[in-house]
Order: structure tokens, then C-alpha cells, then sequence
């Protein structure tokens, strides 16, 4: 009986395509693991110009208590509201904390807030620098919160 073989060519391809993957994979675990602890917001930036570019504005330093914890299981809690639905609370957020299929290449997080099931549930935030941008919603221009790890 004759043996079936492959052509190298699709065996290349096959052994391409699990190398990119396990590095991808990978790459996002090992960015989670850098964000997994106790971050303080440290500066803000806010800007009325929606033309304007992120390298661009300047971060305005400030003190603040709002503290927010990332837990190795994805998951987050913060003694601050990330909840942007348009109730008021005077409570803090947990929820949970994700890289979307769709983000991966971008390491964007997805940070979920179970408070507030929904739209103003998603905030978005990046690692920059060895810091956390926390993007906010704003109709135009730029919120962004800066958070710095605490040792």
C-alpha cells in the first residue's frame, strides 16, 4: 500500500502558522501578567480637540486615592466608579478585564465593570510605558486616566 505524503510546502505553512499563533498567544498572557497588580492614578489628561493626537498631550499630574487592583484570574477591583452609564454611584467597581479577539494585535483591555452591564460598562486601557492608560468616554477630545504600578 502507498503511503500519502504531504508536500513540504503545506508542512512549512502548517508549522508557520502554530509558531505565529504560540507566539501571539503567548505575548498577550505574558502582557496580562505585567498588568496584575495594584495600580494608583497618578496623572490625567483631557482634552477638548478630537484632532488631536495621543503623542501630542501632556499628563497632568495629580494625588489621588483611586487605587485599582488586577487579579491574575482576570479579574479587577477599584475604590473608584468605572461605571459610565449616567447613574451616579458612590461605590467601587469589580468586574472583570480581557484582550478581545479583535484587540490582540493592538493589546488593547477591555475592562468590564459588573455594576453596569452594558455599554458603559467597556472602558478600554493599554500598557504605555509601564503605565496604564485607562481610556474614559468622551463625545470629543480625550479622558484618559494614568495609573502606575505600586511595589
Amino acid at each position: 500500500m502507498k503511503k500519502a505524503h504531504l508536500p513540504v510546502y503545506i508542512i512549512i505553512k502548517y508549522k508557520v502558522f502554530i509558531c505565529f499563533t504560540v507566539i501571539i498567544l503567548n505575548s498577550c498572557h505574558s502582557i496580562q501578567q505585567q498588568i496584575v497588580g495594584t495600580w494608583r492614578l497618578s496623572a490625567i489628561i483631557k482634552s477638548n480637540d478630537p484632532y488631536a493626537t495621543r503623542s501630542s498631550l501632556v499628563p497632568q499630574k495629580i494625588k489621588s486615592n483611586t487605587i485599582i487592583n488586577f487579579k491574575k484570574n482576570g479579574t479587577f477591583t477599584s475604590n473608584g466608579e468605572y461605571c459610565f452609564d449616567g447613574i451616579k454611584r458612590e461605590e467601587p467597581s469589580s468586574g472583570k478585564f480581557y484582550i478581545k479577539n479583535y484587540n490582540r494585535t493592538d493589546k488593547i483591555f477591555t475592562l468590564e465593570s459588573s455594576k453596569c452591564p452594558g455599554i458603559g460598562s467597556n472602558l478600554h486601557f493599554t500598557l504605555r510605558d509601564k503605565k496604564i492608560e485607562l481610556n474614559l468616554p468622551s463625545v470629543t477630545g480625550y479622558q484618559i486616566q494614568i495609573f502606575e504600578k505600586q511595589q
